[in-house]
């Protein structure tokens, strides 16, 4: 389950995963722009989290995420905005943000 919280630490946005088991969640992970391989650098009012989807894009039976960051600063050009693909991690069973 991932839950995006664009307002988040002055609109630099984050996302929350959490890890599914036949039990229900467990274990949760944080995510933002500062974080290794994710592209970007987290600014107020970028809005990292703002919409959210997950589907399994590269066949491996794992959900991938995108995540919209709609205020986003591409080139020195202000609030153009974009998205950033994450990939899942088959050993780890876990989201690990990359692009």
């Amino acid at each position: 389950m991932a839950v995006g919280l664009p307002d988040n630490n002055d609109g630099k946005g984050i996302v929350s995963v959490w890890r599914g088991t036949s039990l229900g969640p467990s274990g949760s992970m944080t995510y933002n722009q500062a974080g290794s391989g994710v592209s970007g650098s987290p600014e107020a009012d970028d809005n990292f989290g703002y919409a959210v989807s997950a589907g399994d894009t590269d066949g491996d039976g794992y959900a991938d995420l995108a995540v919209g960051v709609p205020q986003e600063d591409v080139n020195g050009l202000a609030d153009q905005g974009g998205v950033r693909p994450t990939r899942t991690s088959p050993s780890a069973h876990r989201c690990a943000c990359a692009m």
